[in-house]
C-alpha cells in the first residue's frame, strides 16, 4: 500500500514538473527586420510597450507587400531598447529585432504574444545614438 502511494505521488509531482516546464518555456524564438512605426503605453494592471514594425520587401516591393507586426517590450527591457527602437522610428532606419514567443501568454501582460529582449539598429546611426 505505501509503495503505491509512493509511486502515485511520483507521477503527480512528474506531471506537475512538466506542466511548470511546459508553462514558462519559451514555444519560439527569431530575428525580424523592420521600421518601427508606432510605440505606446499600454495595460491598466500591468504597463508594457506596444509597439510595430513595418517588416517585408524593400523597395518598391514593400509598399506592395507590406506587412505590419506587433510586438511587446517589457518594462524592464524599455530602457536599454528604446534607444535603437526611437532612432528607428525618427529615422527610418531599419532595426533588427530578436524575439522570443512563449508557449503561453498572460492575457494581462501582452496584447501580441511576441517578447522583444534585444536591438540591432541597422545602416548608419544618427548622431547622439550609441
Amino acid at each position: 500500500m505505501k509503495k503505491g502511494l509512493w509511486i502515485a505521488g511520483a507521477v503527480v509531482v512528474l506531471i506537475l514538473g512538466l506542466f511548470v516546464w511546459w508553462i514558462t518555456g519559451n514555444g519560439s524564438e527569431g530575428e525580424r527586420v523592420g521600421t518601427i512605426t508606432k510605440c505606446s503605453v499600454k495595460g491598466k494592471i500591468s504597463k508594457t510597450h506596444e509597439c510595430e514594425a513595418l517588416v517585408g520587401g524593400g523597395g518598391a516591393v514593400a509598399a506592395v507587400s507590406s506587412n505590419v507586426w506587433a510586438f511587446t517590450v517589457t518594462d524592464k527591457d524599455w530602457e536599454v531598447l528604446s534607444v535603437d527602437l526611437q532612432a528607428s522610428m525618427d529615422t527610418g532606419l531599419p532595426v533588427k529585432l530578436f524575439y522570443i514567443q512563449p508557449r503561453v501568454t498572460n492575457p494581462f501582460r501582452t496584447e501580441t504574444g511576441y517578447y522583444v529582449i534585444k536591438t540591432e539598429l541597422r545602416g548608419a546611426k544618427p548622431p547622439g545614438v550609441q
